[in-house]
């Protein structure tokens, strides 16, 4: 496309952009402009001019000022150009009139004479000659894809393909690849280089001739059977060759390619999402699935590939197996697709004005907010906990449990009903860690260990074991349940573990039951939700993660609404960064989803890459007995976000206070 509509397309993408930085643009939000302290979200989205402003202090901004704030970059050609690769948009510089003669780039070298014949009109002629030479590379069959298959989507080897590799110091260099060529198009192939024994690196890996990037484009209108969106052409091909039907994106980068494509021409078939189970590919997953969600194209996400990183792995692997797997998800996306949902009721339409007293009541209807114990976390949290779904990443081994516990309990104590679903620990140990941490209150030189009051304790004295007398800790117990007894439900997960469908349906039977009563719901952790076996959607880790937030925060919303406090354990691939907004992404919709997003931290630990220092630290907080902890608001709607909470916790002791 010319400079033009690149520059309308990318104005279209207004919309996209916002929600991918957690902005919902049917409400108000935080004004983007960085010299505005907004308190107030005042701050809209107007679809009819492409642009946002502040109704505050006036701002008004498209997508490149956003892009300018976000990025730092002040020339409008950057903000396009960052604009383009953000959503897959290709200009087409030939349409373009150049100021002045640009210098040969480094693969404007010689073609072979098969392609030299193609340019005229198209590459069908440099296809056929490499067709022809295939049989020159075993490289297909090493991969596992058949020679049927390679003949279908007219596969071919150049044994001589020049090109340029990228040099480690930046710079370019000709080169002549033994190229595997993967048709995209008529006009547009991608290059694969075969070079053995050694893998190529991965900047030398691939080259893209002509603006088509997508492989197998023509599925979307011909396929009879739903469609795999996979990452590269070799995965697609994996899936193909199983018996399935696939699209290959290219690149991680081209999933707005699709979105863009989908838009203006809808599939016939429903897309399996199945991009490569990495960070990368998962995080990508989640932004192409939040953009055929809000253009309403029928999608579902599965991961057949087991163990293995991609398609073409799985196919290597365990090719009966990716057969199984693809079999098993085209029926659920076919059964999703022609289920037709439920009709909503009409909804009555009327003026704002009609809202004029209703706002003023729920105003003046003061209900404060659940404090938290903590005055700094209030703070943070605009006063406390309201009526909104909270969600708090943490690494494995953090103390994420004795926060959530720790919070549950002040709540308790403070009056509010609360129903903890400790899917993790039975009602013992939860009391135990409570008693333990009273004990701490009451002086840490006779303060009782968790582990001491269940387990038994080994003494080296007589070389045996002891139960510590219930006599030594029951007066800590009797304090636990006389704070925390009449308002705290310690729910276990139970044979059948529990759903967010159960836990919200019985949420909503309390809060009926106790009218006029505040209600607080906290599930440790999300992670441990089973499954709701009536809902299609929820065959895969992805889809049941998914659905559970979209079910806690209808629950938080809904009505007089309640708080709901979910805990989310990070990925093991996460160790040494500190949870962050990224951190969200692996796990289905969590950072869209959830209100106010809490990130938990062991400072010098969860937070380092440094691998001695965290051996260190680790260590050292063994000596001393506590960890520097830091939570930290990192998405809140109606507050500041990126505000740390310093906190001291006593692992043993399960006891946490406030780093003053």
């Amino acid at each position: 496309m010319t400079t033009e509509q690149a520059i309308d397309s990318a104005k279209g993408c207004l919309e996209s952009y916002l929600r991918g930085k957690g902005i919902n643009t049917r409400k108000n939000f935080t004004c983007q402009n960085p010299e505005h302290t907004d308190k107030h979200p005042s701050m809209s989205y107007d679809r009819n001019r492409r642009r946002v402003h502040c109704f505050s202090c006036g701002a008004s901004y498209d997508i490149f000022d956003l892009i300018g704030i976000d990025y730092g970059l002040s020339d409008f050609k950057d903000q396009l150009a960052k604009a383009c690769e953000l959503y897959g948009i290709e200009i087409d510089r030939s349409t373009n009139r150049p100021e002045s003669k640009p210098a040969a780039l480094p693969d404007q070298t010689a073609p072979t004479e098969s392609e030299t014949l193609a340019n005229k009109g198209g590459y069908m002629d440099y296809y056929y000659q490499c067709r022809k030479a295939l049989h020159n590379t075993n490289y297909l069959q090493e991969r596992g894809i058949s020679k049927e298959t390679a003949v279908k989507y007219w596969l071919g080897y150049d044994a001589e393909y020049k090109t340029f590799n990228n040099n480690e110091d930046g710079s370019k260099s000709p080169a002549t690849w033994r190229g595997l060529i993967i048709p995209t198009s008529e006009n547009s192939y991608v290059v694969r280089n075969t070079d053995t024994p050694q893998e190529p690196q991965k900047k030398n890996r691939y080259r893209k001739k002509g603006s088509v990037s997508l492989f197998n484009l023509k599925a979307l209108k011909k396929a009879e059977k739903p469609i795999f969106v996979v990452e590269g052409e070799l995965d697609a091909l994996s899936i193909i060759e199983a018996g399935g039907e696939a699209l290959g994106l290219g690149a991680t980068s081209n999933y707005m390619k699709l979105a863009n494509k989908v838009k203006e021409d809808r599939p016939t078939q429903p897309l399996i999402l199945a991009l490569d189970a990495d960070q990368r590919g998962q995080e990508t997953e989640e932004k192409l699935a939040q953009e055929l969600e809000a253009i309403q194209i029928p999608f579902y996400r599965h991961n057949p590939y087991g163990a293995a990183k991609d398609a073409n792995e799985a196919l290597l692997k365990d090719r009966e197996q990716l057969q199984k797997e693809i079999a098993k998800a085209e029926t659920i996306a076919a059964e999703m697709a022609t289920n037709t949902p439920e009709e909503a009721p009409e909804e009555e339409i009327k003026p704002v004005s009609d809202y004029a007293e209703l706002f003023k009541q729920h105003r003046e209807e003061f209900k404060q907010n659940i404090r938290t114990g903590y005055t700094a976390l209030d703070i943070a949290l605009g006063g406390g906990f309201g009526n909104e779904l909270y969600i708090m990443g943490a690494e494995t081994s953090t103390g994420k449990s004795a926060i959530a516990s720790v919070l549950a309990q002040n709540m308790a104590r403070a009056g509010v009903n609360v129903l903890y679903y400790a899917l993790e620990m039975g009602r013992d140990e939860f009391i135990a860690r409570g008693a333990s941490s009273i004990s701490v209150e009451h002086g840490l030189d006779n303060a009782i260990k968790y582990g001491e009051i269940l387990n038994d304790t080994y003494d080296p004295a007589t070389n045996d074991f002891y139960r510590r007398p219930y006599s030594q800790y029951a007066g800590y117990v009797q304090e636990y349940f006389e704070r925390y007894g009449k308002h705290l439900y310690i729910i276990e997960g139970g044979i059948n573990g529990r759903t967010a469908k159960s836990i919200a349906d019985a949420a909503a039977k309390f809060k009926e039951d106790h009218p006029g009563e505040k209600l607080a719901v906290f599930i440790d952790y999300l992670q441990l939700l089973a499954a709701d076996p009536e809902d299609k959607t929820q065959r895969d880790f992805m889809g049941i993660m998914s659905a559970a937030v979209k079910t806690l925060k209808a629950l938080a919303s809904q009505g007089d609404g309640m708080t709901v406090f979910v805990i989310s354990s990070m990925a093991n691939d996460r160790k040494g960064k500190a949870v962050n907004d990224a951190s969200f992404k692996y796990s289905g919709d969590i950072g869209y989803t959830g209100g106010v997003l809490l990130g938990w931290n062991w400072e010098g630990v969860t937070n380092s890459k440094d691998e001695k220092k965290r051996e260190e630290v680790i260590k050292e907080c063994k000596l001393s007995g506590y960890r520097e902890m830091t939570l930290e608001v990192m998405k809140h709607r109606n507050n500041d976000k990126y505000t740390p909470v310093k906190l001291i916790y006593r692992p043993a002791y399960n006891y946490i206070e406030e780093d003053k």
